[in-house]
């Protein structure tokens, strides 16, 4: 059985070292980050345990349209209301399906995933519901963002129940100070 750390949003790199210093370094981290200026930063960590991925993720493998704003809120959410995101001049950027990247783990792994991608969370746990993916998961870790893409209460309620259908919850994930 292996450990295995899945960090959607690595941001500067900020979960990367949260999540070593909470569980330390016998898990093999996957930090996906598509935000060209913060892929730069993080691609600089040398821990032997990390693999940095410049893509986004999302529900196929391919491009998307990546929506840049302030730093660390730029979204692949072209609605989201928050981080001043420049809607006119989408960048194009890798992306990933993440529920065929996480299948090709054994069932019995032990795997921890986080989902900070600014609004993206939505649609990606979705994704992973309706491909049977979720059971792959052993603990679940996030930001919702549902009043910064304007998601109705009801959309919020629904994804979440797919999660709790799944024996998962979303604990709260904040990087920040690290």
């Amino acid at each position: 059985m292996k450990k295995i750390f899945i960090d959607c949003g690595a941001n500067d790199g900020s979960s990367i070292r949260k999540f070593n210093s909470e569980y330390g370094y016998d898990y093999h981290i996957h930090s996906f980050e598509c935000n060209p200026k913060l892929y730069d930063t993080v691609s600089k960590l040398k821990l032997e345990n990390v693999h940095v991925y410049n893509q986004a993720v999302w529900t196929y493998n391919g491009d998307i349209d990546f929506y840049m704003g302030d730093i660390h809120s730029s979204s692949l959410i072209k609605e989201k209301i928050t981080g001043n995101l420049d809607i006119n001049n989408p960048v194009k950027v890798p992306c990933v399906d993440i529920a065929q990247f996480i299948r090709q783990f054994h069932i019995d792994d032990y795997i921890i995933l986080k989902l900070d991608i600014e609004g993206a969370e939505y649609t990606v746990i979705e994704h992973l519901y309706k491909t049977d993916t979720l059971k792959y998961i052993n603990k679940l870790y996030g930001e919702w963002h549902a009043r910064k893409i304007k998601l109705p209460a009801s959309e919020h309620t629904r994804i979440n129940d797919m999660l709790l259908e799944s024996n998962l919850i979303m604990y709260n994930w904040d990087a920040v100070n690290y």
